[in-house]
Parts: C-alpha cells; sequence; structure tokens
C-alpha cells in the first residue's frame, strides 16, 4: 500500500519501503512535520531519529530543521498555492487551529536542540547516559583489535600447555566476527569434517572463543568500542519494568529509523526492547533493502528482512522524482524479476508528471548495455566507456525542465561509477589523455594521496623536533616547498626557520587541538599558496580540508600531544577507504567528469551514468577464501564457520556465503543504476564465468553495444609530436602475427556507422522491439497458438544453451529428462520462475519437424552419441598479406545462390563497406551442436549444423504472437542478427575437418544442412507450416553444391586475386 503523508496514522508501528530516488529524506522530514504540527502532546524532544552514518544524520538534522521553518512559515501566510501535499493538508483547516500549528512547529524549532536525530552509536552513549553509566570514551576499532590481540595471544599461549596450537591471525578474525555480533554462533561442519580427533579440537576452540570475547568484553568495560557500546545499552533496557526503560519510554514517543536497512540484529532488539509495540508509541522504519550494500561495515539486511516480515503496518513510496519513465519503464523491465536476497524483490516504480518524458535527444537510448565482446581484463573498460563520454558529449543533447532549447551535454552531466579505485583511476586518466576534465571521489582513501604523505611527515617532524632527518623531511613537503634533492644540503638558517615554523605549530597543537592546528595552517599564506599551486591544487586543498575534518573527528578534543596526532592519522590511514571519515571526495564542482566509486554515489543522482563493471561472481573472489565464512544457514540463524581454524572449512557454509555476496553485487548493481536521471549505459562482458548480469538481470528492448577503440572516436591523445632532434628509425622487417578473431569479433568491428547499432553476440538472447502484428504473413494456421514467454537477456540465453546440451532427447518419458535438467540449471538466478513454461518450450522445440532438408527428422531421432554439442573449432586463415576481406565471403555467396535463395539479400549485405574488414591468424568459435542425423555412417556421415536461438521475436500483447515466427520472420531476423555469416564460419569449418578426419567422403554432401532453432515459435509436432511448406520457428537451409569448398580456398588465401 502507497504511503499518504496527509493521512496515514503512525500510532502504530509502520514499514516504509522507499525505493531509490522516491524522496525518502522528504517523507521522513514531511513526517516529522506533520505530526508535529498536528499533535499537542508531541515536542521535537520526544522524537528520536537515527540513520547509519553522521554525515547522514547532519543532512537530515538540516533537512528536517528547512522543513519545519518553510511549512510554519507557510501555515502564517494567507495561502499556500503551490505548496505540497503535507502543507496543504495542514493549511487546509480553520484560522485558529491553522495558527496552533503553525505555533507548534515554532515551539520545535526553539526547542530543535533536544532532539536526538543521530546515529546508532550516539543514540546508545545518550541511553547510557540516562542511566548513569560512567564511560570514559569511545575507542576506535584500533584499540579494540589490541586488546583482542593480547586476549588471543593469552588464549595461544595457555592452550600450547595442554598441547593444542591455534594460527593468530585465524583466532584474531574469528574473535572480531563474534565480537561484532552477539547473536552469531559459532559453528563447524561435523558431517564434512567426519572425524572424531578433529571435531573433538573444534569443541574446544568453541569454548576458547566463548572466554575471549567474555575477556575482552570485561577488558574494554570502561572504554568500550562502538559495537561494545550498543550492546550495552541493548543489556541495559533488558527489563522492561527497571526504571531507565519507564524513564526511556516516557522521554521517546517516536522513533524513526531511517536507512533501516544498513541495520543489524542488535540494533533492532534494542528499538524493539524500547518499542514493544504495546503502547500508542510509535516506530517508523525507513529503508530499501535493494540498497543494502554495506555489509563489509556489519549491516545485516538479513536482520531487516525479518524485522519487517514481522510487522503489519507496510506502506510503500512508488512515485519517482528522480528518473524519466522512458527509463524507469526499462528498469521496471530488468529489475522485475531479479531477487535481490531473500524476501527482497523489487516493485515497479513510475515517474512524476514532470519527468514523463526523456530529457535527452540525438543518437541515445534511455537504457544501453554497451558489450565488451569476450573479456576478463579490468582494462578493458577503459576505453568503451571513454568511447561513450565522447558520445554522449558529440551526439546527444539535453532539454533542461521547464526550458524549451536543447543544449549539448557537458562534462558534468555525466558520472562514470565503478566498483574499485583502480579502474576509476584508469579511467580518470584516459579521459585527461583525450582532453576531458575529469573529477574523482570515493575511488580511493584520502589517506593515501599526497597532501596525507606530507602532513604525516609533518606531525613525526613535530613529535621529534631534534631529528634533522625528520625536519629535512618536513622541509620538503608542499608546506615548505623546497626540493627533495636540496632538503639534504640545508644551510644552518634555513633548518632553524624551518624548526621555528614547526615548533610554532606543534604549540598550537598542543594547547589548542587538531583543529585549531589545521586552522594555523591555513592562516600561513605562502604555505597555503605552495599547496594550491600546480595542476593538482584543487585536489591538495580538497584532502587538506578533509583530512583535519576527519582527525578532528576521531582524534582527541582540546589539545593534542604530537603522539596522539601521529596515532589518530594512523587509525584513518588503517580504516577501510570506503568509510564515509576517508572516502575520497570530488576536488571541484569544475565542469568536469565525475568518477566515483558506486558505494560513495549512494545518495546521489546524475543526469547520465556510465556503469562500468566486469560483475564477477563471488566465486572468482579468491581473498574471501582466505577468511572465516559468515553465513545464515537454513534454520535462519547468522553462524561463522570455525572449521576454518583446522582448515575444514564448509563447503555448504561457503556456497551460502557467495550465493549472499552475489546477492549484494545484484543490488549494488541496483544502487548504480538508480543514479540516473534521463541515461544509463551498463557495460557488460562475455568472460570465462557467467557475469552477475548474465545469470541474474533481464534488459528487454535495450540495444547492446559494441565497444569501440579510441582512434575510432575521432580524438587524439595529447601527445607532443615535436619533431626537433628526432630522427627515422629503421623499421624491422615484417612479422606475421597470429591474431585471433571469432564471428562475434567480426560483426562487432564492422563498418564504423554501425558502432551504436544492436550487437548480438555470444548466447544473443536479448530484448527485441518485436515485429507489428500488421506487417505478419498469415498463411499459416496459428490462431489460439501462444509462444512461451520468458524472460530476454544473455544468462536466458545461456541457461537454454546448456539445457539443450544435456537433455537425452531419446530418453522416455522425456518431460521426466527435461524437468530434471532444467531443475538442475535453473537452482539459482530467475529462470527457477519460469521452470514450467521452460520445460514446455524445450519439449516442444525437441518434438518439432525441422523440415526442409531435414523433412520430418526431430531433435528427439538424434542418438546422444551422434550429438557433438558445443563443438569448439580453431580455423587458420591466410595470412594478413593475402588481402582477404568480409566483403569477399559476400561476393562468393552472390556467385553461388539464386535471386530466391533465402540468404541471397543478405549476400549483398556482405558486400557493403560496412563488411570491409580484413580477416587472418586464427578464426575461433563453438557450434552449438553438430548432430549426426538418421542414417549416418562413419564413414559417410550426415550432418546438421544446428544453433539453439531463444530470441524473443514477438511483441507483447500482440493477439497472434506466433505470426512472429514465421518463415518470412525469421529469414529477417536471421538477416538482422548476421546469423547467415555465423552459419557459413561455422559450416567451412566443419568442412574442413571433415575433409581432414573423413578423407574418403565428399564434405560437401555430408553436410546435409544447417539449423537455425528459435525455441520459442517451435510448437511440436503442432507447429504450421507455411504455404511453401516451410516450418514456423525453424529455419533451414542447405548449401549448393562447392560453396563449402569455395569458402575453404577463399579463407585459406588460396584466390586472392578474385577478393
Amino acid at each position: 500500500m502507497k504511503l499518504d503523508l496527509t493521512s496515514d496514522q503512525i500510532r502504530t508501528s509502520m514499514i516504509v519501503e522507499a525505493s531509490a530516488g522516491t524522496g525518502k529524506t522528504y517523507a521522513v522530514a514531511a513526517l516529522v512535520a506533520r505530526e508535529l504540527a498536528i499533535r499537542d502532546d508531541l515536542r521535537i524532544g520526544h522524537i528520536l531519529i537515527t540513520t547509519f552514518t553522521r554525515n547522514a544524520a547532519m543532512e537530515l538534522r538540516h533537512r528536517i530543521r528547512k522543513r519545519l521553518l518553510s511549512t510554519a512559515s507557510s501555515l502564517r501566510s494567507s495561502s499556500v498555492d503551490g505548496a505540497d501535499a503535507v502543507t496543504s493538508f495542514l493549511f487546509d483547516t480553520d484560522e485558529i487551529n491553522r495558527s496552533k500549528r503553525a505555533f507548534r512547529l515554532e515551539r520545535a524549532l526553539v526547542e530543535f536542540d533536544t532532539a536526538t536525530i543521530s546515529t546508532i552509536h550516539g543514540v546508545c552513549s545518550r541511553v547510557l547516559r540516562t542511566a548513569g553509566v560512567d564511560i570514559e570514551t569511545v575507542v576506535d576499532a584500533e584499540e579494540t583489535d589490541r586488546v583482542v590481540n593480547e586476549v588471543v595471544n593469552d588464549a595461544i599461549v595457555a592452550a600450547a600447555a595442554s598441547g593444542q596450537r591455534w594460527d593468530e591471525s585465524t583466532l584474531q578474525s574469528l574473535l572480531a566476527i563474534l565480537l561484532g555480533d552477539p547473536f552469531i554462533e559459532a559453528w563447524f561442519d561435523e558431517q564434512e569434517i567426519a572425524d572424531p580427533v578433529v571435531i573433538d579440537h573444534l569443541h574446544n576452540l568453541k569454548e576458547m572463543l566463548a572466554q575471549c570475547v567474555h575477556r575482552v568484553h570485561n577488558a574494554m568495560a570502561a572504554t568500550p568500542d562502538s559495537n561494545d557500546l550498543l550492546r550495552r545499552a541493548y543489556e541495559l533496557v533488558g527489563d522492561p519494568q527497571s526504571a531507565v526503560v519507564k524513564r526511556l519510554q516516557k522521554r521517546f514517543l517516536l522513533a524513526i529509523v531511517d536507512e533501516a536497512q544498513d541495520t543489524d540484529r542488535l540494533q533492532w532488539e534494542f528499538f524493539t526492547r524500547l518499542f514493544p509495540g504495546n503502547d500508542d508509541r510509535s516506530l517508523v522504519s525507513v529503508g530499501d533493502p535493494k540498497q543494502a550494500i554495506y555489509s563489509f561495515r556489519g549491516a545485516d539486511v538479513q536482520a531487516y528482512v525479518n524485522f519487517t516480515r514481522k510487522a503489519k503496518n507496510h506502506r510503500t513510496l512508488s512515485t519517482n522524482w528522480r528518473s524519466d519513465q522512458p527509463l524507469l519503464e526499462n528498469l521496471n523491465k530488468a529489475f522485475s524479476c531479479v531477487s535481490f536476497g531473500d524476501g527482497i524483490s523489487y516493485s515497479d516504480v513510475t515517474a512524476s508528471d514532470d519527468h514523463w518524458e526523456s530529457c535527452l535527444v540525438g543518437e541515445v537510448q534511455p537504457l544501453e548495455m554497451i558489450h565488451l565482446g569476450n573479456t576478463d581484463s579490468q582494462q578493458s573498460l577503459v576505453g568503451p566507456t571513454v568511447g561513450k563520454v565522447i558520445h554522449l558529449l558529440e551526439k546527444v543533447q539535453l532539454i533542461p525542465r521547464g526550458e524549451t532549447p536543447a543544449r549539448r551535454l557537458e562534462p558534468n552531466d555525466i558520472c562514470i561509477l565503478t566498483r574499485t579505485g583502480s579502474v576509476s583511476r584508469m579511467i580518470e586518466r584516459r579521459l585527461a589523455q583525450v582532453g576531458i576534465p575529469a573529477v574523482s571521489g570515493g575511488t580511493s582513501s584520502v589517506m593515501t594521496g599526497r597532501m596525507a604523505f606530507d602532513l604525516r611527515l609533518i606531525f613525526e617532524a613535530i613529535e621529534k623536533p631534534a631529528s634533522t632527518g625528520h625536519v629535512r623531511r618536513a622541509a620538503a613537503t608542499c608546506f615548505f616547498g623546497y626540493d627533495l634533492s636540496e632538503s639534504g644540503l640545508l644551510a644552518d638558517a634555513v633548518m632553524y626557520q624551518v624548526q621555528e615554523e614547526l615548533m610554532k605549530l606543534s604549540a598550537v597543537l598542543t594547547r589548542q587541538g587538531l583543529a585549531a592546528f589545521g586552522v594555523a595552517i591555513e592562516q600561513e599564506v605562502p604555505m597555503m599558496q605552495r599547496i594550491a599551486a600546480g595542476p593538482d591544487g584543487e585536489r591538495n586543498l580538497t584532502d587538506f580540508l578533509h583530512i583535519f575534518e576527519a582527525m578532528d573527528a576521531l582524534g582527541p578534543s582540546g589539545g593534542c600531544s604530537p603522539h596522539q596526532a601521529v596515532e589518530t592519522f594512523i587509525h584513518l590511514a588503517n580504516k577501510d577507504p570506503r568509510h564515509d571519515l576517508v572516502s575520497r571526495r570530488i576536488e571541484s564542482d569544475a565542469d568536469a567528469v565525475r568518477v566515483l566509486t558506486m558505494h560513495a554515489a549512494k545518495g546521489l543522482q546524475f543526469p547520465c551514468v556510465i556503469v562500468a563493471d566486469l560483475w564477477k561472481p563471488a566465486a572468482k573472489n579468491m581473498h574471501a577464501k582466505s577468511r572465516p565464512t559468515v553465513f545464515y544457514a537454513e534454520d535462519g540463524e547468522r553462524k561463522v564457520d570455525i572449521g576454518f581454524a583446522v582448515e575444514k572449512a564448509s563447503t555448504t557454509a561457503r556456497r551460502r556465503h557467495e550465493e549472499a555476496e552475489d546477492q549484494e553485487s545484484r543490488r549494488l548493481l541496483y544502487v548504480a543504476a538508480t543514479r540516473a536521471e534521463h541515461y544509463l549505459g551498463v557495460l557488460v562482458a562475455d568472460g570465462k564465468v557467467p557475469s552477475i548480469i548474465e545469470q541474474s538481470f533481464s534488459f528487454p528492448d535495450t540495444a547492446l553495444y559494441a565497444g569501440e577503440r579510441l582512434d575510432q572516436l575521432k580524438r587524439t591523445l595529447r601527445i607532443d609530436t615535436s619533431r626537433d632532434g628526432m630522427e627515422t628509425a629503421e623499421l624491422p622487417q615484417a612479422i606475421r602475427s597470429s591474431r585471433r578473431m571469432s564471428f562475434s569479433s567480426i560483426v562487432a568491428t564492422r563498418g564504423r556507422e554501425d558502432f551504436y547499432r544492436p550487437e548480438r553476440g555470444g548466447y544473443d538472447e536479448h530484448g527485441s522491439t518485436g515485429i507489428r502484428q500488421s506487417s505478419l504473413s498469415t498463411s499459416g494456421t496459428t490462431a489460439g497458438q501462444q509462444v512461451i514467454d520468458l524472460p530476454a537477456g544473455l544468462a536466458v540465453g545461456r541457461t537454454v544453451h546448456e539445457v539443450f546440451e544435456d537433455v537425452d532427447a531419446t530418453v522416455a518419458p522425456l518431460q521426466e529428462e527435461i524437468q530434471h535438467v532444467i531443475k538442475e540449471k535453473t537452482s539459482n538466478g530467475m529462470l527457477r520462475h519460469y521452470r514450467e513454461s521452460l520445460n514446455t518450450m524445450v519439449y516442444e522445440t525437441l518434438t518439432t519437424p525441422l523440415g526442409g532438408p531435414f523433412g520430418d527428422c526431430r531433435l528427439t531421432d538424434i542418438q546422444p552419441s551422434q550429438s557433438m554439442p558445443e563443438l569448439g573449432f580453431e580455423m587458420g586463415l591466410g595470412g594478413q598479406l593475402k588481402n582477404i576481406r568480409v566483403t569477399s565471403i559476400g561476393k562468393i555467396l552472390q556467385q553461388f545462390l539464386s535471386p530466391e535463395d533465402p540468404l541471397a539479400r543478405y549476400a549483398g549485405l556482405l558486400c557493403s563497406p560496412a563488411f570491409d574488414i580484413p580477416v587472418g591468424g586464427l578464426l575461433t568459435g563453438s557450434v552449438d551442436a553438430v548432430l549426426g542425423l538418421p542414417g549416418s555412417q562413419p564413414d559417410n556421415p550426415r550432418l546438421a549444423i544446428c544453433d539453439y536461438k531463444s530470441n524473443r521475436l514477438h511483441s507483447l500483447g500482440v493477439l497472434d504472437p506466433l505470426q512472429a515466427y514465421a518463415p518470412e520472420r525469421l529469414i529477417d531476423a536471421m538477416v538482422g542478427h548476421h546469423y547467415p555469416l555465423q552459419a557459413l564460419l561455422y559450416g567451412t569449418a566443419l568442412f574442413r575437418m571433415l575433409r581432414w578426419r573423413v578423407p574418403q567422403a565428399d564434405p560437401d554432401q555430408c553436410i546435409v544442412g544447417i539449423i537455425y532453432a528459435f525455441t520459442r515459435g517451435m510448437k511440436g509436432a503442432q507447429t504450421p507450416i507455411d504455404d511453401q511448406g516451410r516450418r514456423y520457428g525453424v529455419f533451414t537451409w542447405c548449401a549448393p553444391d562447392g560453396l563449402w569448398q569455395a569458402l575453404s580456398d577463399l579463407l585459406a588465401g588460396k584466390n586472392e586475386a578474385d577478393t
């Protein structure tokens, strides 16, 4: 049910699921303003609001204060024309009540500092102070690590005395996990281990770890870290009849948990104890589990899902205020069948009224898949990403909202999102090379830059003022500006001057603290001029301010010793680069392309977004296997596998953990995709292992674009090509290389004008725009016959191919064999929801008479021993000096084909300039299946080349969808996807193999024909035929005599003179 901000009562608990772009923060501020205005018993000090990070808490405070101020002002005015629904609702009463509501909001503004708007740890600190608990300080994670190391060392020594040996780092990792979640269970798989000695050993370890947890808690009683703070607050409110709980319940009448998906079980248990739901006080949860991407910080989305399952009052925000409707329609289709985790599904959203049309004009679609071909290299992301940026800047225009004239896109309209800092830096460098300004943020830790390095030298020199080496290194920083080569030779007077400056700064640091230290440097004009000088000046200034802000937040308040400053610096340097304290910020608001990590972009939005990653599944993450496995077991409990400590890690636990990691990757892709306002480009690749995109997502009705080299993008690198002092070098002799080519690479690199046209490589099951009903031939009787509707996408195509590869079509009953294989192939991914449809489609495909040169033969007539699935080949081509081109294939085809041949028009297409592509080296490929037909003999085989195509050719909602698979329409599909070229290359490879393996047979006669099985249009024995006797759903073709020999000779370079 949609949330109505004007009428939905929140006197009881409420779950609000807010998808990306639906105005979550706006809704929170509006609810707070509404409740404060209409309830006389509610003061702002009675409201508890918590969110995930300090930055988010500050933003929320600002937004709520601003909302209270604007609403109060509107209620004091004479009218509220153009106001939002909440303000209009509050205004719609008599003048006396309107005045009272304005007064309550103004009172809230006066009392605003009594509001609790904080992180969960800030809330816990307030709870403990309310209970009178004396906490000296809250320590950082590094102090916890020190205590953990001490406790582990003591435990190892004690265990060694009884003959048990444990690895120190392994125990430290396990103990850190147990301390982070008091509900987690130390577990090992007894069935997999099956060794009584090892099992007994692990039982001892389990007991030892429990004792270590207790010792760490005792050691940190007076100085807890953030996790311990929450645990102690939770324990404090355990007794509902205690004076502390009654005081807190009287104090807080309304709690709002913002970013609720980024919580964990302990937080929910804490809130449930404060708000048990048996009174008029309310607990409102606002979040989006699809955006849960912070497991590395301890967030546990499953805990949120478990909590929401218990709630009865659910609401959603379904109007997207960020993106255009054409883009949202594509995203709705792409995400509709995706599982983002147990109990986490996608609900369609619609754009607001003023976002109903696309704001972009030019050569662009709202959602584009930028296909990279076969690659597992992160470097392959760089060129196509930069190429797409150039295309957007040169070919696309933006019509701003409420404005008429279109303008060209500017660099700051574009944001590139990556998963890792290394890819971001490569892209940023390449953009600079082609003259496009770029700025980065979130791509690395601010503590790894030049500014951090120089600041650390300053702090170390202040800590050791008598060390001439430290002073010299400080002199070489950007703060003093001496060259490194000169700093070791500085005159005594210069050294004395540097020491004097350091001593002045040291006095400020010791007396006034880190923030004052930073201000003191800002007041030194020569220092700031040196920092801001050069092309990296903006970057240096941004990092300088960022580092001091982080140090002030983490370091001691008031005066700070140099040693404490160095320790604070080291603590920051050890933090995860994605932590909000150290994640590097964008250095400038200039007109430049933004390059951000996906985590850093959460909560932001941009006109155009390009998502650049290979999306490798968790099973390929070797680093993850070096850590203990944390997972949710079938009983719903969270566990850590301590079998890791004896190298007996559970494969079941690892599999469940990898599934959870893949689910988080899907959520990360969702977060990245929903940053876009008008345009989204997603890079996809066919790697050795199917990517997360291939496995789970379907992008219907969107184009696939091949990557292109930068030298084809009308840009040149900014390289100094001055000829002064240059001589012509002697060229070495030409080397004949053996480069590899494939059907996909040929199609992907055809004429430049085709770069931004749909590519259908690999498994080529992509969304199709379909064929209009009115344009279809109706010669066949298809009335009442429906087409199997499965999602489109590479993942679907791959799965369909694997099913046909593994099914034994001769087994009886065939339906059971098909069901068994499909169940095995669809245990994960979206197709598990379409098993019945997939069963029907596979059965009907296998039992359809093929027609053409194959007559009534069905795929069920092919014995498994006569089928060669996924037949890979490498075919040698003529050398690169032979001048063999793809257009030459078209010319050969024109010589052999009659005008009535179904591929005659494709021969002309191959002769066009778009296919003026040289071929040479090795041609590689993989044929779906080479089938031995009935009557085939070892010395005289009768073979068919078969390719399965699950392309959706029909449009959704048409009355007679099977007409889209009529024979004439199949020819259109074949030509449109360049499948005839694929068939010709595969046939030539098979011709050569037969000539070598069966020299006594005529290979031309052995190849009976080509079968392209469009599986959605094959209806078994009931498959209709047209008036020429051709089957629907099956394209068959027989090559004219001599064609295979001619093509083989051409590709070998034997008749290059004719090309």
